[in-house]
């Protein structure tokens, strides 16, 4: 994929999403205490996930795949107030339509890659 993914060799990536091979084509290392997110356990699962999503420390590199719940946006929302940069990348003409029928599960129309600008401590 364009627009700096698989160059993000050394920095420590979480995807928000239930795209776990974005982490292998990220070329990052997973810094996630869930390897596959996925967002249909309900409310309380979802505020668990938030709860737990930086419980191995903060990434270098959120790629966010598709709308979050709103207890994992909050969390992310934090992390980005902290210094990051962003970035839309906008998904190849009919992947979305491709992808659909390979995986069951909602890839967005355009990606979100957000980049810590500033160390985390």
């Amino acid at each position: 994929l364009a627009g700096g993914f698989g160059t993000l060799k050394g920095k420590r990536v979480l995807v928000a999403g239930p795209h776990a091979w974005m982490y292998f084509a990220s070329g990052g290392e997973p810094l996630t205490p869930m390897l596959f997110m996925h967002f249909t356990g309900g409310p309380k699962v979802d505020e668990f996930v938030a709860q737990r999503i930086f419980y191995h420390g903060e990434p270098d590199v959120v790629i966010v795949t598709n709308t979050v719940p709103a207890p994992l946006h909050a969390r992310i929302t934090k992390w980005i107030e902290k210094g990051c940069s962003a970035q839309k990348v906008a998904m190849p003409p009919g992947f979305n339509a491709k992808y659909a029928t390979l995986v069951p599960y909602e890839f967005g129309t355009e990606i979100l890659l957000l980049q810590r600008t500033a160390p985390t401590p």
